[in-house]
């Protein structure tokens, strides 16, 4: 019987052009030396970053309610990256993970993070290891 209070991280297909924002609703972050980070994150449809989805979750840090993001983020006005990080937490301490930096021109055909741990590296309040991401939407069961 369908239940729609019982909702279940689905992975999504990581081939084809489908993957965009409009079908990944989380992403399951596991694996990293962050006990914290790890977990599912949903997407915040109103809060692009250089038009690229957000996404986020609510957790813990040092015992007190703290909300944790994947977004992309600028390194000058050139290039980009995305990153794993606590906005509530004072900078730069609030950031755990990020990727290469990239052109921004390079990244726009992307709409995801990479799922990848070899994609993405430790920041200034990051430990090893690394994260492994998973696409995924919300099935009702």
């Amino acid at each position: 019987e369908m239940s729609s209070t019982n909702r279940a991280f689905q992975p999504v297909s990581t081939t084809g052009s489908s993957n965009t924002a409009k079908n990944v609703h989380q992403i399951l972050v596991e694996g990293c030396g962050i006990p914290e980070v790890n977990g599912t994150y949903t997407l915040q449809p109103d809060k692009k970053k250089l038009g690229k989805p957000t996404y986020g979750k609510a957790g813990t840090w040092n015992g007190a309610p703290m909300k944790f993001e994947i977004f992309v983020g600028g390194v000058g006005t050139k290039t980009c990256c995305w990153y794993i990080s606590a906005p509530g937490i004072s900078a730069p301490n609030n950031t755990f993970y990020w990727t290469k930096r990239e052109k921004r021109d390079d990244m726009s055909s992307r709409e995801l993070p990479p799922q990848s741990a070899s994609q993405w590296k430790t920041h200034i309040a990051g430990k090893l290891p690394v994260p492994k991401l998973k696409w995924g939407t919300m099935r009702y069961r």
